[in-house]
């Protein structure tokens, strides 16, 4: 293979994993399905006409935004206006299925909300997520992104969610 070839593939594989192909705001929020540990399904449609608070983890990073998901959780927040909305990235569960299943039950009762799970990567891919990292998404009503934070949302930003939540 040639220097310039290697140059090239070296390069294309570092925009590709440091989420250049991420969703940003003013995107259209990708259609999804999701199901938590005890098969509950949550699909795209059932966000239309609310905010989504959506939080998207690889199963090693679900402590990132604790923070952020605590003040959320600590706000009176209209269930018609506004859903929270945690999904674990399991792709990778394979034979450890219902393993995975259970603990996503566990997850669920310890904070109090539905903790969903992404089996197929068909929203991992949808959203450019890569592996090993977590994601916020703010979706307006008509699930157009409008805010987005890769890694750990700055609690500086909690306000300014928190703001266009009321416009």
């Amino acid at each position: 293979m040639s220097m310039r070839r290697s140059f090239f593939l070296i390069g294309l594989f570092f925009l590709v994993s440091s989420g250049l192909f991420a969703l940003d705001p003013g995107e259209v929020f990708p259609s999804f399905s999701v199901v938590s540990g005890d098969g509950k399904i949550l699909i795209s449609p059932d966000l239309e006409g609310r905010w989504g608070l959506v939080f998207y983890e690889d199963r090693n990073e679900t402590e990132k935004n604790n923070a952020l998901k605590s003040y959320f959780q600590n706000q009176s927040l209209d269930d018609e206006l506004v859903a929270l909305v945690f999904i674990a990235d399991c792709t990778d569960a394979g034979l450890r299925k219902k393993i995975w299943e259970n603990q996503l039950k566990d997850s669920s009762r310890r904070m109090g909300v539905t903790v969903y799970g992404d089996w197929n990567g068909k929203l991992k891919r949808g959203l450019g997520a890569v592996e090993g990292e977590a994601f916020f998404y703010l979706i307006d009503p008509e699930g157009i992104i409008r805010y987005f934070k890769e890694g750990t949302v700055p609690e500086g930003d909690f306000q300014e969610i928190q703001a266009l939540l009321n416009p």
